[in-house]
């Protein structure tokens, strides 16, 4: 088996970890979300939140938040992209500057 994918021993812990970290965690959350207390299959929980009037503002509130929020990032990223582009010289230098924050770990 080896043969045929050298590079699965290298990636298999990778995939594990994944695995164990999100994937599973995942499919927990849709198997408790399908479940009632007695344990059998049913979509009440989810009828039960479409009926809620609060859910239905929460929804449009975090849509509207989101939209804003983004719209407003990609404005603001434009404008700073837009300004080091014009410097000329000091350009790499502020752009190093921009992109050290996102290539050092914390």
């Amino acid at each position: 088996m080896t043969s045929r994918w050298p590079g699965l021993p290298w990636i298999l812990p990778a995939v594990a970890l994944l695995g164990a970290l999100s994937i599973y965690p995942l499919l927990y959350a849709i198997y408790v979300s399908l479940t009632s207390a007695d344990g059998s299959l049913t979509l009440a929980h989810f009828a039960r939140l479409f009926q809620d009037r609060y859910f239905g503002v929460a929804l449009a509130q975090t849509l509207l938040f989101t939209a804003v929020a983004l719209a407003f990032e990609f404005v603001l990223g434009l404008a700073l992209a837009l300004l080091v582009d014009s410097l000329g010289r000091a350009r790499s230098f502020f752009r190093a500057g921009l992109l050290l924050p996102m290539i050092v770990p914390p």
